[in-house]
């Protein structure tokens, strides 16, 4: 999964990028979160906090809880990044189609957060190649993500608001660009 940052030009050189603390099936990020770090970009995390996801910088060396649904949080103390600061979203799911909607664990909290970022920041799902599927039913609440990257390569879903001039075939990487990254 490190080709996630390695995408396409206009995702080089985001300053806020916010991951995820993969679970069990979850492809995980240790390497792209290294990669981050080595950009000099600021790495972040969300906690739960109700039924809100409330995002925090993650300080190097920063030793994760266990927090809701025994998923690892950043701690309370480790300064807030309001959402409208972050460049790069890095979502999980279920479940994602081609139209960028995305299938969650049922909560909502990746869904409030969506919609409190700024207009352009991507918002990238991250998942499995068997995770992508033809159509996913769709709420009213749901919100979709700009692009999809499995361990197959990138896929673009639409593009955020101030990004209209970018060409969809510039936004296409595959794998055969990328050395595997297996475990990361």
């Amino acid at each position: 999964m490190g080709h996630v940052l390695a995408g396409p030009a206009w995702l080089s050189r985001p300053r806020t990028v916010l991951v995820y603390a993969a679970t069990v099936g979850e492809p995980p990020l240790a390497g792209l979160v290294a990669h981050a770090r080595a950009a000099g970009m600021r790495v972040a995390l969300p906690r739960v906090e109700g039924t809100e996801l409330v995002v925090h910088a993650w300080p190097e060396g920063g030793e994760l809880s266990r927090g809701a649904f025994g998923i690892g949080e950043p701690s309370r103390a480790w300064e807030v990044i309001p959402p409208a600061d972050v460049d790069v979203v890095l979502v999980p799911g279920l479940a994602f189609d081609p139209e960028g909607h995305r299938l969650g664990q049922g909560g909502g909290h990746y869904d409030r957060l969506l919609a409190r970022l700024r207009p352009g920041a991507w918002r990238i799902g991250v998942g499995w190649a068997f995770q992508t599927v033809p159509a996913l039913p769709v709420e009213d609440h749901d919100q979709r993500v700009h692009a999809v990257v499995t361990e197959e390569g990138w896929t673009t879903c639409g593009l955020p608001s101030g990004q209209a001039n970018v060409r969809a075939q510039d936004a296409v990487r595959t794998n055969a660009s990328s050395p595997s990254t297996s475990g990361t």
